[in-house]
């Protein structure tokens, strides 16, 4: 037992990885212009591809298949191709509340990256709640001094602000600069 970890861990974690690693390069092999009919792929092609293979090869491990359609969701919300990001985010988190009824961080950055995108959208309100949520679980299962609770405090002091709660934004806008601060100075 290595580093006292349980031989099954060990197996799940190395099949994880064999799973991912063989999912990012047939995603990426469909971006070789030599291999696809209609020659340079773009990118929102390869995400497009990549989500549908997520969809389809990772039915069998939901917890797998919730992170990486984050992953994606995310990519095309940072993107600006918002209409494609929610349904992956939407469809993750539906996912990882069904797998990690406790919560979990992977939860989190997914109730994170979707609230991130309602306030985007300018939809500040849908994002209270999803961002209140990934607060409470980052502070959970990442500790109160981690830097992603200071990137949740920030998301959502953005979206109070959006909706004029101006002394909540400020407070939540402070937390995280007292956070980054004491964390990197």
């Amino acid at each position: 037992m290595p580093g006292g970890w349980p031989s099954s861990a060990i197996g799940h974690s190395s099949r994880r990885r064999g799973r991912v690693s063989a999912l990012l390069t047939n995603v990426l092999t469909t971006a070789d212009p030599y291999k696809t009919p209609e020659g340079e792929p773009t990118l929102r092609a390869v995400l497009e591809r990549g989500a549908a293979q997520v969809r389809r090869d990772l039915a069998d491990e939901p917890e797998l298949r919730a992170e990486m359609l984050t992953v994606i969701g995310r990519v095309q919300q940072r993107l600006g191709r918002h209409a494609e990001a929610q349904p992956l985010l939407e469809e993750a988190l539906v996912i990882g509340r069904r797998v990690t009824p406790g919560g979990s961080a992977r939860l989190a950055a997914t109730l994170n990256n979707l609230g991130v995108l309602h306030v985007e959208r300018g939809r500040p309100a849908e994002a209270v709640p999803l961002l209140d949520e990934a607060l409470a679980l980052r502070r959970r299962w990442l500790g109160a001094r981690h830097a992603d609770v200071a990137i949740t405090q920030v998301e959502l002091g953005r979206a109070y602000h959006d909706l004029g709660r101006l002394s909540e934004a400020e407070r939540l806008f402070r937390e995280a600069l007292a956070l980054r601060d004491a964390g990197f100075g």
